[in-house]
Protein backbone atom coordinates (compact mmCIF):
# COMPACT_ATOMS: atom_id res chain seq x y z
CA UNK A 1 0.00 0.00 0.00
CA UNK A 2 1.39 3.44 -0.90
CA UNK A 3 2.04 6.10 1.77
CA UNK A 4 -0.81 8.20 0.34
CA UNK A 5 -3.28 5.29 0.57
CA UNK A 6 -2.09 4.53 4.12
CA UNK A 7 -2.68 8.18 5.09
CA UNK A 8 -6.17 8.16 3.55
CA UNK A 9 -7.04 4.97 5.44
CA UNK A 10 -5.80 6.38 8.74
CA UNK A 11 -7.78 9.60 8.22
CA UNK A 12 -10.88 7.61 7.30
CA UNK A 13 -10.58 5.48 10.43
CA UNK A 14 -10.80 8.55 12.67
CA UNK A 15 -13.23 10.55 10.52
CA UNK A 16 -16.50 9.72 12.29
CA UNK A 17 -15.06 10.35 15.75
CA UNK A 18 -13.35 13.59 14.73
CA UNK A 19 -16.42 14.86 12.88
CA UNK A 20 -18.62 14.15 15.92
CA UNK A 21 -16.07 15.77 18.21
CA UNK A 22 -16.00 18.88 16.00
CA UNK A 23 -19.81 19.07 16.00
CA UNK A 24 -19.98 18.64 19.78
CA UNK A 25 -17.31 21.32 20.16
CA UNK A 26 -19.62 23.70 18.31
CA UNK A 27 -22.57 22.74 20.51
CA UNK A 28 -20.36 23.21 23.58
CA UNK A 29 -19.17 26.65 22.41
CA UNK A 30 -22.66 27.89 21.57
CA UNK A 31 -24.15 26.74 24.88
CA UNK A 32 -21.34 27.17 27.38
CA UNK A 33 -19.41 30.08 25.86
CA UNK A 34 -22.08 32.13 24.04
CA UNK A 35 -20.20 35.36 24.75
CA UNK A 36 -17.30 34.03 22.65
CA UNK A 37 -19.36 32.19 20.01
CA UNK A 38 -21.23 35.43 19.28
CA UNK A 39 -18.14 37.57 18.74
CA UNK A 40 -17.48 38.73 15.19
CA UNK A 41 -15.01 36.41 13.49
CA UNK A 42 -11.93 38.64 13.72
CA UNK A 43 -12.46 39.25 17.45
CA UNK A 44 -13.11 35.56 18.03
CA UNK A 45 -9.84 34.69 16.27
CA UNK A 46 -8.00 37.08 18.63
CA UNK A 47 -9.59 35.33 21.61
CA UNK A 48 -8.62 31.89 20.29
CA UNK A 49 -5.03 32.83 19.46
CA UNK A 50 -4.64 34.17 23.01
CA UNK A 51 -5.75 30.76 24.29
CA UNK A 52 -3.24 29.05 22.01
CA UNK A 53 -0.45 31.35 23.21
CA UNK A 54 -1.39 30.53 26.81
CA UNK A 55 -1.36 26.79 26.10
CA UNK A 56 2.01 27.08 24.35
CA UNK A 57 3.39 28.60 27.54
CA UNK A 58 1.65 25.96 29.66
CA UNK A 59 3.20 23.19 27.55
CA UNK A 60 6.69 24.61 27.88
CA UNK A 61 6.30 25.22 31.61
CA UNK A 62 5.08 21.64 32.09
CA UNK A 63 8.03 20.33 30.05
CA UNK A 64 10.53 22.30 32.13
CA UNK A 65 8.97 21.03 35.36
CA UNK A 66 8.56 17.41 34.30
CA UNK A 67 4.78 17.69 34.63
CA UNK A 68 3.66 15.09 32.08
CA UNK A 69 -0.04 15.37 32.96
CA UNK A 70 0.05 19.17 32.73
CA UNK A 71 1.75 18.90 29.35
CA UNK A 72 -0.88 16.51 28.01
CA UNK A 73 -3.71 18.69 29.42
CA UNK A 74 -2.30 21.76 27.60
CA UNK A 75 -2.01 19.78 24.34
CA UNK A 76 -5.63 18.62 24.73
CA UNK A 77 -6.67 22.23 25.36
CA UNK A 78 -4.88 23.20 22.13
CA UNK A 79 -6.88 20.53 20.27
CA UNK A 80 -10.10 21.98 21.67
CA UNK A 81 -9.24 25.55 20.68
CA UNK A 82 -8.00 24.51 17.24
CA UNK A 83 -11.26 22.62 16.71
CA UNK A 84 -13.23 25.67 17.80
CA UNK A 85 -11.26 27.92 15.44
CA UNK A 86 -11.61 25.51 12.54
CA UNK A 87 -15.34 25.26 13.13
CA UNK A 88 -15.73 29.04 13.31
CA UNK A 89 -13.95 29.20 9.93
CA UNK A 90 -16.24 26.45 8.54
CA UNK A 91 -13.36 24.02 8.05
CA UNK A 92 -14.18 20.33 8.17
CA UNK A 93 -11.12 18.92 9.92
CA UNK A 94 -11.46 15.59 8.13
CA UNK A 95 -11.07 17.35 4.77
CA UNK A 96 -7.65 18.60 5.86
CA UNK A 97 -6.45 15.54 7.78
CA UNK A 98 -2.71 15.63 8.31
CA UNK A 99 -1.05 12.46 9.53
CA UNK A 100 2.51 13.42 10.14
CA UNK A 101 3.13 14.60 13.64
CA UNK A 102 6.16 15.61 15.58
CA UNK A 103 8.62 12.93 16.59
CA UNK A 104 9.26 14.56 19.98
CA UNK A 105 7.90 17.36 22.20
CA UNK A 106 10.52 19.83 20.97
CA UNK A 107 9.45 19.43 17.35
CA UNK A 108 5.79 19.72 18.33
CA UNK A 109 6.56 22.84 20.40
CA UNK A 110 8.31 24.41 17.41
CA UNK A 111 5.36 23.63 15.13
CA UNK A 112 2.95 25.06 17.71
CA UNK A 113 4.95 28.26 18.21
CA UNK A 114 5.24 28.88 14.47
CA UNK A 115 1.53 28.28 13.90
CA UNK A 116 0.48 30.48 16.83
CA UNK A 117 2.78 33.22 15.58
CA UNK A 118 1.30 32.99 12.10
CA UNK A 119 -2.26 33.19 13.48
CA UNK A 120 -1.28 36.19 15.60
CA UNK A 121 0.12 37.92 12.51
CA UNK A 122 -3.05 37.10 10.57
CA UNK A 123 -5.37 38.65 13.17
CA UNK A 124 -3.08 41.61 13.82
CA UNK A 125 -2.99 42.35 10.09
CA UNK A 126 -6.77 42.70 10.09
CA UNK A 127 -6.49 45.66 12.49
CA UNK A 128 -3.98 47.39 10.21
CA UNK A 129 -5.89 46.48 7.03
CA UNK A 130 -2.59 45.14 5.72
CA UNK A 131 -2.22 43.35 2.43
CA UNK A 132 -1.79 39.96 4.10
CA UNK A 133 -3.53 36.66 3.36
CA UNK A 134 -5.13 36.43 6.81
CA UNK A 135 -7.93 34.04 5.89
CA UNK A 136 -5.54 31.72 4.05
CA UNK A 137 -3.23 31.61 7.08
CA UNK A 138 -6.10 30.98 9.50
CA UNK A 139 -7.42 28.21 7.23
CA UNK A 140 -3.98 26.58 7.24
CA UNK A 141 -2.89 27.02 10.84
CA UNK A 142 -5.95 26.07 12.91
CA UNK A 143 -6.16 22.62 11.26
CA UNK A 144 -2.36 22.28 11.43
CA UNK A 145 -2.45 22.90 15.18
CA UNK A 146 -5.40 20.54 15.58
CA UNK A 147 -3.75 17.65 13.76
CA UNK A 148 -0.28 18.27 15.22
CA UNK A 149 -1.72 18.30 18.73
CA UNK A 150 -3.89 15.28 17.92
CA UNK A 151 -0.80 13.35 16.81
CA UNK A 152 1.10 14.55 19.88
CA UNK A 153 -1.55 13.08 22.19
CA UNK A 154 -1.41 9.85 20.19
CA UNK A 155 2.40 9.88 20.53
CA UNK A 156 1.87 10.13 24.29
CA UNK A 157 -0.41 7.08 23.99
CA UNK A 158 -3.56 8.97 24.91
CA UNK A 159 -7.09 8.46 23.63
CA UNK A 160 -7.65 11.86 22.00
CA UNK A 161 -11.44 11.77 21.81
CA UNK A 162 -11.81 10.51 25.37
CA UNK A 163 -9.41 13.16 26.72
CA UNK A 164 -11.14 15.98 24.80
CA UNK A 165 -14.58 14.86 26.00
CA UNK A 166 -13.35 14.61 29.58
CA UNK A 167 -11.80 18.08 29.46
CA UNK A 168 -14.92 19.67 27.96
CA UNK A 169 -17.10 17.90 30.52
CA UNK A 170 -14.94 19.36 33.30
CA UNK A 171 -15.32 22.87 31.84
CA UNK A 172 -19.09 22.48 31.37
CA UNK A 173 -19.65 21.28 34.93
CA UNK A 174 -18.41 24.64 36.28
CA UNK A 175 -21.06 26.65 34.39
CA UNK A 176 -23.69 28.32 36.57
CA UNK A 177 -26.50 26.83 34.46
CA UNK A 178 -24.85 23.48 33.74
CA UNK A 179 -27.81 21.28 34.69
CA UNK A 180 -30.38 23.45 32.91
CA UNK A 181 -28.33 23.60 29.71
CA UNK A 182 -27.67 19.87 29.77
CA UNK A 183 -31.36 19.14 30.37
CA UNK A 184 -32.27 21.39 27.44
CA UNK A 185 -29.80 19.66 25.14
CA UNK A 186 -30.64 16.16 26.28
CA UNK A 187 -28.16 14.90 28.84
CA UNK A 188 -26.57 12.32 26.61
CA UNK A 189 -25.69 14.63 23.71
CA UNK A 190 -22.58 16.08 25.33
CA UNK A 191 -21.83 13.44 27.93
Amino acid sequence: MSDKNLEMNECASSSDAVRRMQFLQRVHDENFHPEIARLDLSRRMVHLVLHLAKYSGDMRNAELNGDHEGYRRAVVDAIIIASSGSTALHINLIDVCVLHGASDPGEFRDQMMISVGRIAKAVESLDHVENYPSRKVLNEEFPRIFWSAYREVERLEGDVIKLVNSRLSSVRSKHIFYREIMDGLGNDLLE
